[in-house]
């Protein structure tokens, strides 16, 4: 398996800058072709009055033009490089529709993971993305612009979507230099636990992967917090794990990691569904 096309989502901000960097440099990394997309979707008009509302239209539409032009210099800007492919794609629909819809062109798809309540027409929700995508997502916190992805932390579940991860994730696997491959559980689960950790190992190594392969018993807080204390602890730059191993409105409603990762966590993570 190889990345040949990365996508990252375009914003225009600065946390948006920093993840067309990285996106950039994977792209470099992986000799892969870098792909922008941008949406701005024209916001309905407020106005009942048929003259007013036509008038509404037309400059909503113009301004949603001239925002796409002004995204779409910016990622030029940053990452058009000698020998780079670069593509540019804009759309006039929302966020969490034109994303998972473009990500049939990619590999892997590059997002923040902010999402803001207040205007759907601009944001990106990074749970639909993740949803929706059929493609592993790579989350950027905001303040990330590189990502040397040399220490790696595989958060195990014994589930589809954590097995997806590992799968989806080779490529980074094959270039880092250390592999943590860890379950955090109960006690009663921890048996198994071992076995399931074991079994991945071994098949990483079947890949020419060699990872270290535990467990951790739960000590207060959530599994995101354990997973996170360890990618501190050990200098990760890159969680691995699968996402909404339950529905998306129970992690939403009463926690799950998923959920966490995505609000808290300050490492990057790649996550599969």
């Amino acid at each position: 398996m190889a990345y040949v096309s990365i996508m990252t989502y375009v914003e225009g901000d600065e946390a948006s800058n920093n993840r067309t960097r990285l996106a950039a440099q994977l792209a470099d990394r992986f000799e892969a072709m870098l792909i922008g997309v941008a949406t701005s979707a024209p916001r309905p008009p407020v106005s009942a009055n048929g003259d007013l509302m036509a008038r509404e239209i037309e400059a909503e539409v113009a301004a949603a033009s001239k925002e796409l032009a002004a995204k779409e210099k910016q990622f030029l800007s940053l990452a058009s490089q000698l020998n780079r492919q670069v593509e540019w794609r804009a759309s006039g629909a929302l966020p969490n529709d034109a994303v998972p819809e473009e990500a049939r062109a990619a590999d892997l798809i590059v997002i923040g993971n902010g999402v803001s309540l207040t205007d759907p027409w601009r944001s990106l929700d990074p749970g639909a993305v993740l949803l929706k995508a059929g493609r592993p997502v790579l989350v950027v916190p905001p303040g990330v612009s590189s990502l040397s992805g040399k220490k790696v932390l595989i958060a195990w579940q014994d589930s589809r979507e954590a097995r997806r991860a590992v799968l989806d994730s080779l490529p980074f696997l094959q270039q880092a230099d250390e592999i943590l491959l860890t379950q955090v559980c109960e006690q009663d689960e921890s048996e198994r636990a071992k076995q399931s950790v074991r079994d991945v190992a071994r098949y990483l190594s079947r890949h020419r992967i060699g990872a270290s392969a535990g467990i951790m018993l739960m000590s207060g807080g959530s599994v995101a917090d354990e997973l996170t204390r360890i990618a501190e602890r050990e200098g990760i730059d890159l969680i691995i794990a699968g996402a909404y191993g339950h529905s998306r409105m129970g992690e939403w409603v009463f926690g799950g990691v998923t959920r966490d990762l995505l609000t808290r966590c300050p490492v990057c993570c790649l996550f599969s569904h």
